[in-house]
């Protein structure tokens, strides 16, 4: 009987201590990830306050350009892969929108709904991970 208990309590201590590995690699990557996400919320709400102007386009496009760089080279691993590339995707609707912004008004609000989008899968995608909302998402106004 003492055998049994004994390994029972080394599975349950192996249990958790992969449990608490898991939990720090996640909380690890969504710091990584929150400053790019924090821009991006700028961007958007830039969009959406029309601060966005015809002669600055060509920075919002860089900015994003680097944002989707600088998410790319953080060390993915399995846990947030999913999230990434839904978020790659979101990001490339927002700049496809702000090219849009002043040419073509059926396509722009397209590509915000496109956005809307797949902002919303990743976010989907992170809950799953932490079960509640680390990294707040801000939506794109289809009035702007």
């Amino acid at each position: 009987m003492r055998k049994f208990t004994a390994i029972f309590i080394l599975y349950v201590l192996f249990f958790c201590m992969n449990l608490n590995i898991y939990q720090n690699k996640l909380m690890n990557d969504v710091k990584n990830i929150n400053p790019y996400i924090r821009e991006v919320n700028f961007i958007v709400e830039d969009f959406n306050n029309n601060r966005i102007k015809q002669n600055n386009i060509g920075e919002y496009v860089k900015r994003i350009d680097n944002i989707k760089n600088g998410l790319s080279s953080i060390e993915n691993n399995k846990y947030i892969e999913a999230y990434i590339d839904y978020k790659m995707v979101s990001l490339e609707k927002l700049k496809t929108a702000i090219n849009n912004r002043f040419n073509n008004k059926e396509k722009l609000k397209q590509n915000i709904n496109y956005y809307n989008t797949y902002n919303r899968l990743s976010q989907d995608e992170i809950q799953k991970k932490l079960k509640k909302t680390l990294i707040r998402v801000t939506k794109l106004d289809e009035t702007s």
